[in-house]
């Protein structure tokens, strides 16, 4: 009988926190509503003045992990603010696929940053034209979830059937290839993750061997000083692989 009603208490105690879990993620996202209306923009000016000019490397692909409801006004000024560092691609990870689903919130915050002269590039399912030759600045844009490395998996492995191998030619090395080329972005050098916990959540192991991880408490009012920063440690670390 204690035995039951310790159950029963621990299952409450656990339905009354994914609760007020929603709850505060719902209040976030009001919060995140009315602050964007007010929200100042970042100037491009001040962003292109500042910040950059001292760094002796930049990634080339940087990848930000969301453990919270998306707040676009702050995602679109991390697009922003890496397109005009000259970082080529920009993937966000957002396990829960809420971002996936709404991505079309996030593109039109973007455009309202974006100069008449940049080019952002949306990696997604619907038909985008990405042809070379365009003046001005540009950026590469994916949205990750969970989902898309279960479907990588299984593509591969449909692949790798297809090719009718020995078994002993199916070595790590060659399934991590294939996965890689299912990804499209090169693998990321920088990860920043929103979250109050350092976690991966899940984010497809063989994209990350080198990447070099950062966590912020959230996303929500990120400063341009908190990206740079960033930045800044990434550019004066030597990666290494083994030793």
């Amino acid at each position: 009988m204690y035995r039951i009603l310790n159950k029963i208490v621990y299952v409450a105690f656990y339905y009354v926190y994914i609760f007020f879990e929603f709850l505060y993620d719902k209040s976030k996202s009001v919060k995140e509503h009315f602050s964007s209306l007010k929200r100042n923009i970042t100037p491009l000016v001040t962003v292109e003045k500042n910040g950059f000019q001292n760094l002796t490397k930049r990634p080339n692909h940087i990848t930000f992990i969301i453990d919270e409801s998306p707040s676009y006004v702050d995602l679109a000024n991390l697009v922003i603010w890496c397109m005009t560092a000259r970082i080529s691609f920009v993937s966000f990870y957002d396990h829960r696929g809420i971002l996936k689903k709404h991505e079309e919130k996030l593109e039109q915050e973007v455009n309202k940053r974006k100069q008449t002269t940049d080019h952002i590039f949306w990696h997604n399912n619907r038909n985008s034209d990405f042809k070379n030759g365009f003046s001005g600045r540009k950026v590469h844009v994916k949205i990750l979830t969970g989902e898309d490395g279960k479907k990588n998996v299984q593509s591969v492995c449909k692949q790798i059937i297809s090719k009718n191998k020995p078994y002993s030619e199916i070595t790590i090395d060659y399934v991590n290839e294939y996965l890689r080329e299912q990804y499209e972005f090169p693998d990321p050098d920088v990860g920043i993750i929103f979250s109050k916990i350092f976690m991966l959540f899940n984010y497809p192991p063989w994209q990350i061997r080198l990447t070099e991880f950062h966590r912020l408490k959230s996303h929500y009012n990120i400063s341009f000083n908190d990206f740079v920063d960033v930045l800044i440690k990434f550019s004066k670390c030597n990666q290494r692989i083994g030793t």
